[in-house]
């Protein structure tokens, strides 16, 4: 491994040989364990917020809104209401199974057990559509820039440039990560020499 190369990964990932070795051993550290709980912590403290709004919204349509459609529906013989009741219902429903799954992947991030994937290393920066800033030039809210680094078959969301500096395009590293999905976070990666592989 080419000590520059490991170094500046490390650096930029923020993992020391030691967890590096670690994670060749499927452990994560006691510091990695605790960024991997305040993740998990935030992404739950998000799910459930989510799942608040979307219970509010239904809330509103079925305290506010639907109320009113018998007396506008007069002389109409299409009935609304069951319609807007079973679209509510379905919405609901995405909405829990939704949750259901996050809640899944957000306890595999924070179980601690350690995965690894080998593969050439493709780094990817793009600016998603449909932000602020796309919708109003000069304004600086937000950014919508996605920085993606996959190493083999796994994609990570990884959180700046300066990470997808550290990889270089084509060649093949081994990651260390735990999560799965959108969630998997990348804890630790290396450069792999042919007699490595």
């Amino acid at each position: 491994m080419e000590p520059r190369q490991a170094a500046r990964i490390g650096a930029v990932l923020d993992f020391t040989d030691e967890e590096l070795q670690a994670n060749r051993t499927g452990r994560a550290s006691e510091r990695q364990q605790a960024r991997l709980g305040k993740s998990r912590s935030r992404g739950l403290m998000a799910n459930l917020f989510m799942a608040l709004v979307a219970i509010a919204f239904v809330v509103v349509i079925l305290v506010v809104v639907l109320p009113k459609i018998p007396e506008q529906q007069s002389g109409q013989s299409v009935p609304i209401v069951p319609i807007v009741v079973g679209v509510l219902g379905f919405f609901l429903l995405v909405m829990v199974l939704s949750f259901v799954r996050s809640r899944r992947r957000l306890n595999r991030l924070g179980n601690g057990k350690i995965q690894q994937t080998t593969g050439v290393a493709k780094t990817r920066a793009h600016r998603m559509r449909g932000n602020v800033v796309d919708a109003a030039p000069g304004l600086s809210y937000g950014g919508g820039i996605n920085y993606e680094l996959t190493i083999g078959s796994v994609r990570f969301y990884v959180p700046s440039q300066a990470v997808l500096d550290a990889f270089e395009d084509g060649r093949t590293y081994r990651g260390y990560y735990a999560g799965r999905g959108l969630v998997s976070t990348l804890l630790s990666a290396e450069p792999v020499t042919d007699q490595q592989r």
